[in-house]
């Protein structure tokens, strides 16, 4: 298990700095960089994957403020450590959808399907602001490490050059394996690829198609 103090040594290794023995701005500039610095990084890192370790359930409930558009039908309360949706109602959100958006601490659902009528508490899964380092899993840990050096490279470096490799090691190698690793928090239930096909397949909506569903969740 990595603690905070961990990551920001990882962090400070990528960019070939000493070690600090404080995540706490000390005055030295390696601590003061890191404190400043990491809470960004962490939370970023979090909302760029569906990390199981930082998944988390609630209930919305239904509110009422003013509908800014007509194909919205209703609007419910988000968590405020809501960092990004992963689910509404067991139906895939992490990706841009017309059935849903964010704006604010508020979630708003679109008319029609897949939610005929909105019900006054809804479900959500989604990535939350997990802060102990502890329950972290390991390509997190690296993940953010990364980022954070990324963050410091040109305070603790007086260059851009760090940055740029890093975030290609971020983006081309790190992420994809995290999302990878993670990619099956995305497709529980109705989001299941094999469910959605099953019912557009030639039995219809309806019918024997149903019975198929029910059986695969």
């Amino acid at each position: 298990m990595a603690s905070e103090l961990d990551i920001c040594n990882l962090a400070l290794q990528h960019l070939g700095e000493s070690r600090i023995t404080s995540t706490l701005d000390t005055g030295d500039k390696p601590s003061r960089t890191c404190a400043i610095n990491y809470p960004h990084a962490r939370d970023e890192v979090l909302a760029l994957a569906p990390w199981a370790c930082a998944k988390t359930y609630a209930e919305l409930d239904l509110a009422e403020p003013d509908l800014p558009s007509p194909k919205w039908k209703a609007v419910y309360q988000l968590p405020s450590d809501l960092l990004r949706l992963v689910e509404v109602a067991g139906l895939n959100a992490w990706h841009p959808s017309d059935h849903f958006d964010r704006m604010g601490g508020l979630l708003y659902v679109g008319r029609g399907e897949p939610l005929e009528d909105p019900p006054e508490t809804i479900g959500i899964e989604y990535i939350w602001r997990q802060t102990d380092a502890t329950a972290f899993d390991p390509l997190l840990v690296e993940a953010i490490s990364v980022k954070l050096a990324m963050k410091m490279a040109r305070t603790l470096t007086g260059s851009d050059g760090k940055a740029r490799e890093l975030r290609e090691e971020l983006e081309r190698v790190i992420m994809p394996q995290a999302r990878t690793a993670n990619a099956a928090q995305l497709y529980t239930g109705a989001n299941n690829p094999l469910t959605k096909r099953l019912s557009k397949s030639l039995f219809g909506p309806l019918g024997r198609s149903e019975e198929h569903t029910s059986e695969l969740q």
